[in-house]
């Protein structure tokens, strides 16, 4: 069993077991329905939990997750040590940072939803892909430990079964 796989079962788990954590059942049995991990550093942990913010966005060299990965509706698990909370994905983008310009594009448009300080969208411009996934249903958990132990900051948990938004 892969290590998604395990963390998918820990995760649904959690929804049958937790009388808070239940509200997700409907997402996590739904199996056209995508379900991610995606693990937040803070402050931006807790400004997505208070709704300050209302854009995930993650940046890259490379094609990796979650870029071209995530639909509307998918179901993204937040994890900041244990796993504390959970969005459904109310947009995706996946943009081709053609320039240092595109990254200015995406400054103006939604710096005050993606809530980085100035000094992130400079570090940014080496950049080759952006994901920019819109957060609503917005749900704080009690904290549970899953079996993730490798660097990554996005796991895909399972695939949607949605057509998938295409690439600007």
């Amino acid at each position: 069993m892969s290590m998604s796989e395990v963390i998918l079962n820990e995760l649904t788990a959690a929804c049958h077991e937790q009388p808070e954590w239940s509200a997700l059942l409907p997402q996590i049995n739904d199996m056209n329905c995508g379900v991610h991990l995606a693990i937040l550093q803070q402050p931006y942990l807790d400004y997505v939990l208070n709704g300050t913010k209302t854009v995930e966005s993650r940046f890259a060299v490379s094609k990796a997750q979650p870029f071209g990965r995530v639909a509307v509706g998918d179901l993204i698990f937040l994890k900041h040590g244990p796993v504390v909370g959970a969005f459904t994905a109310a947009s995706a983008e996946f943009i081709n940072l053609t320039d240092p310009s595109s990254i200015l594009q995406i400054y103006e448009h939604h710096a005050a939803a993606i809530c980085a300080p100035h000094e992130f969208w400079f570090d940014q411009m080496h950049k080759r892909y952006a994901t920019l996934i819109g957060v609503s249903n917005v749900i704080s958990l009690p904290p549970v430990k899953v079996t993730k132990r490798d660097m990554r900051g996005w796991v895909v948990l399972r695939n949607s079964q949605q057509p998938q938004l295409p690439v600007s």
